[in-house]
């Protein structure tokens, strides 16, 4: 049965993974050429969202939703589990994450004020 709600969730589950893959490489560059700790990764994805990789683990499970919602309508139920891991992000892992980087990183304040919490957008005035 085809439908093109699995060519959509298909799509968002890739970019999805595409997401989650490039702000861990981005990541894991700015670590390796860092010498700063107090420092904060605010170039490639991460000047556009503070948590870019859970935007992509989010984008993946909704997309795994739109993907079995089309080929199983009657289960649209399910749907609670793509609200829940965003629920799980938003109001703890997000939450933790950054009391941890404000009490590690002295520059996190300010980049906390200019960038976004989960969602890709420009960053706020006053910024680089």
């Amino acid at each position: 049965m085809f439908s093109p709600l699995i060519i959509i969730g298909a799509a968002i589950m890739l970019l999805g993974t595409a997401l989650e893959f490039f702000a861990d490489i981005q990541m894991h560059k700015f670590r390796k050429n860092n010498t700063d700790k107090d420092k904060v990764c605010d170039v490639g994805l991460w000047k556009y969202s503070r948590h870019p990789n859970y935007l992509g683990e989010i984008l993946v499970w909704v997309g795994v939703y739109a993907f079995w919602l089309a080929l199983a309508p009657e289960l649209w139920p399910l749907g609670i589990g793509a609200v829940a891991m965003f629920c799980l992000f938003w109001f703890i892992s997000i939450p933790l994450m950054e009391k941890r980087q404000l009490e590690r990183r002295a520059g996190y304040a300010e980049y906390r004020a200019k960038t976004s919490k989960l969602f890709l957008l420009p960053p706020k005035s006053g910024s680089k």
